[in-house]
């Protein structure tokens, strides 16, 4: 039977992981509906991207300077007040129709969310031990992957329904919603303060760390794998890009079961050596597009990968909690952040000059084959790892 303490931690994460939700469902829906917004009004692709690449700016600017930071203030407080002040931000967006106001207004507010996720991530680690944080943390990015479908859905259908102030007006009340919530978490958790200069943070970024190593890899892998799948639907299958979509949401299914895999026995104990086998497996299925297969095969091919990927993702996410500390978490955690959203990035246009110069099913064949060499990687690197600590 859990003790009062445990008991109060479980209420903690689940109102965290219940606010989490409804706020990433809010980014999730203005991300969305700004990114068509603008390309309805400018009808340039290029000039709608940039959104996309303001999410990741404040992090690439913060990300050496979060072990300075400390509010010193209890997380209730902190979080209630930052989902406020985003709710407040999307209010604002209701009078504002000019690109560069817009632009300004999303860095703002991507510079706030990035404090709320940096604080989540290290708020988590204070209430987890490294036994229940394969449950939590399996849950949350369960819940978040379903998010990412969700949200961008109900974006496009409010836009075609009604016009982009009224997305305003329900990111408004889902922030709100999310900080009056979260007032409900324990009031004596206070924040913690960083135990790394800024020196040391800037070294680490050079360290051989598998878990920052393999999350820009798999990310950028699947990334370019994503996109090279659209070309592939649209010009080898003659397939329109709803079927794409499809596709899309099959792949995230799959993300779904991934994700909730660590929480069987059996993967749970054997998680390194799983995580091999599931990045060797993403490549090979990846490669089996040799075959040409058709549409339905696609789709179950992309529905296994991303199991594998999200199982894989979802490991290198529980090893940085239980590998850092909760002192040293939050600017670890917005390291892992950054890099990964910096190899999405990246990998779209990527995905689109190694088409122009080898053709899409070629260069589903390289990043299949990445993903193979990137499992051989991984295996070295438990091998080299068991002999040191065997040596000592």
């Amino acid at each position: 039977m859990m003790n009062t303490t445990q008991d109060m931690y479980e209420k903690d994460f689940k109102i965290l992981l219940i606010s989490d939700i409804i706020s990433s469902f809010g980014s999730s829906l203005t991300a969305t509906a700004l990114t068509i917004y603008i390309f309805s009004i400018s009808n340039n692709l290029l000039t709608a991207s940039l959104f996309p690449f303001f999410t990741v700016l404040p992090k690439v600017v913060l990300t050496p300077f979060v072990g300075k930071f400390n509010f010193g203030v209890s997380y209730r407080k902190y979080f209630s007040t930052f989902e406020m002040i985003l709710g407040l931000i999307m209010l604002n967006l209701i009078w504002i129709n000019s690109i560069p106001l817009l632009l300004i207004f999303y860095i703002v507010f991507s510079t706030v969310f990035f404090f709320l996720e940096i604080y989540r991530a290290e708020f988590l680690k204070v209430i987890c031990n490294d036994d229940n944080i394969h449950r939590r943390q399996s849950l949350s990015r369960t819940f978040n992957t379903a998010v990412t479908v969700v949200g961008p859905v109900t974006a496009g259908i409010i836009l075609e329904k009604t016009n982009v102030n009224f997305v305003y007006i329900t990111d408004f009340i889902t922030y709100i919603i999310a900080g009056i919530l979260i007032l409900f978490i324990s009031k004596d958790l206070k924040m913690k303060k960083s135990k790394h200069s800024k020196i040391k943070k800037i070294k680490f970024k050079f360290e051989n760390n598998y878990i920052f190593i393999g999350s820009v890899f798999i990310t950028f892998l699947g990334g370019t794998t994503s996109l090279l799948t659209l070309s592939y639907i649209i010009y080898f299958l003659n397939q329109s890009s709803a079927s794409y979509g499809m596709i899309m949401t099959n792949m995230s299914m799959g993300s779904v079961l991934g994700s909730l895999a660590i929480n069987i026995p059996f993967f749970k104990k054997h998680k390194n050596s799983t995580t091999s086998i599931a990045i060797l497996f993403s490549g090979l299925i990846i490669l089996s597009v040799i075959f040409k297969p058709g549409y339905i095969l696609l789709n179950f091919i992309l529905f296994i990968s991303g199991i594998f990927s999200s199982y894989t993702m979802t490991v290198l996410a529980i090893a940085l909690y239980i590998k850092y500390s909760v002192e040293e978490i939050k600017e670890k955690y917005a390291l892992f952040s950054l890099l990964i959203d910096s190899s999405t990035a990246v990998s779209k246009p990527f995905a689109g000059v190694i088409e122009k110069y080898f053709g899409v099913i070629t260069s589903l064949i390289i990043m299949g084959t990445g993903f193979v060499l990137l499992s051989v990687y991984k295996m070295l690197n438990s091998l080299i790892l068991n002999i040191k600590k065997n040596a000592a």
